[in-house]
């Protein structure tokens, strides 16, 4: 199977798809903190991001469909294409759910090398150290700059 359409508009749906992944998410990933006494829930700027995210992408789409511009670039996307897509929403959706029982650290540690090996990346030396730094330096943003905690795990 293979589907021709403008490359724009399959970013429009890629956006769409984020901000929907984001608003499923929401509430198993954000919690109300104890003694937080805001006018405003935890959620309500990643909710505030993903509606926006939602109207954007559609936006987007329905511009590419009706445009008449012949520079648009066309993509080709073929049956393995759609394939590697799915599994790598279902990790993504695998990786949320295991956040908050195995901890940030190692569950980004180990969905990093997944997702690299799985989009192509072979220099096992870079693997590596993405698989290292990228969640070393998340945490130490939201832990220490952000005085957010994220979720301890195994490692730490």
């Amino acid at each position: 199977m293979i589907v021709k359409l403008k490359r724009q508009f399959w970013e429009g749906l890629f956006i769409v798809a984020l901000g929907a992944g984001i608003l499923v998410l929401i509430p198993s990933q954000i919690r109300v903190f104890i003694g937080l006494e805001t006018g405003l829930p935890p959620s309500f700027l990643p909710r505030l991001v993903a509606i926006g995210l939602l109207f954007v992408g559609t936006l987007i789409s329905i511009v590419s469909l009706f445009s008449k511009t012949q520079k648009a670039k066309t993509i080709t996307i073929t049956g393995s294409d759609i394939k590697r897509i799915i599994v790598a929403v279902l990790i993504l959706f695998l990786y949320a759910f295991l956040f908050p029982i195995i901890g940030f650290l190692t569950t980004s540690i180990i969905f990093i090398g997944i997702l690299s090996f799985l989009f192509g990346q072979r220099n096992y030396i870079k693997i590596l150290v993405l698989m290292l730094l990228i969640p070393a330096i998340v945490w130490m943003v939201f832990q220490h700059l952000f005085s957010i905690p994220l979720p301890h795990g195994w490692l730490l």
